[in-house]
């Protein structure tokens, strides 16, 4: 019994040894905190329902870069790319793969090893189809609604550049009918007013120093003119109903 222990023990060290696992090793280490950094991002309580579809637009290219032809990428659909073309594929040592793995191919043993690398890079390419097609799989790129979302980012949504992109909140109460529901065709109206408004006033400094998206709103929502009448009331209630919306299942699961 301990010397069939001591073999599988002997065993594993020499396959840790390997050089071909000792690539896989160093590959992983780069490509998987990607996946667990957004798989953070989607258990977060706060609201991140406004760049939720930058981060895996960005994971997803980021993916297909490594191994796929840079030019194809950026002048396709990502609904339409052919993940598994080899037309469109990288030469093998064209493949990114993190700078460690570019540090240990440059050694010797490794380098000069035909067969070794032949089987490395098929493996890694093949996780990066895997994982890209999976993420396809699960997430809409074409999803107007999440694409509208970014724009109440704190970020965006005083640009102008976006206001003149996004002149209107119709558009993006069409998608939501029940919360729309809640709102007169005047209040409607005022939204519309409101949204075009926002790049137009000087907020205060404690507002537009703010870093977070939800603590912006918030604060906008107490904003007054001389008056003393709110300047944003009925555009940032509006926003909070969006806001509720879940980004992800992990508070269920909780």
């Amino acid at each position: 019994m301990t010397i069939d222990k001591l073999a599988s023990v002997e065993e594993i060290v020499k396959s840790l040894r390997s050089p071909l696992v000792r690539l896989h090793y160093l590959f992983l280490s780069w490509i998987l905190p990607k996946f667990t950094d957004v798989n953070k991002y989607f258990q977060s309580s706060g609201v991140v329902i406004t760049e939720v579809h930058e981060k895996m637009r960005v994971l997803f290219q980021e993916i297909l870069m490594a191994y796929l032809d840079p030019r194809y990428v950026q002048q396709k659909n990502f609904s339409t790319i052919e993940l598994r073309n080899e037309r469109y594929f990288l030469r093998d040592e064209q493949i990114y793969l993190g700078t460690r793995v570019l540090s240990q191919m440059s050694k010797q043993e490794i380098s000069q090893n035909k067969n070794l690398l032949r089987d490395f890079y098929s493996s890694v390419r093949e996780f990066l189809i895997t994982a890209a097609s999976e993420i396809r799989d699960r997430y809409d790129f074409n999803n107007t609604f999440l694409t509208y979302m970014s724009i109440f980012s704190y970020k965006k949504s005083r640009d102008m550049n976006v206001h003149i992109s996004f002149p209107s909140m119709v558009p993006v109460l069409s998608l939501v009918p029940r919360i729309k529901a809640f709102f007169n065709d005047q209040e409607i109206q005022a939204i519309d007013d409101e949204w075009r408004k926002l790049p137009l006033v000087e907020l205060p400094d404690d507002v537009t120093s703010i870093k977070s998206t939800e603590s912006f709103w918030a604060k906008l929502m107490d904003i007054q003119n001389e008056e003393e009448e709110f300047i944003f009331r009925t555009l940032t209630k509006f926003v909070f109903y969006l806001f509720s919306l879940p980004h992800a299942n992990a508070d269920a699961e909780r």
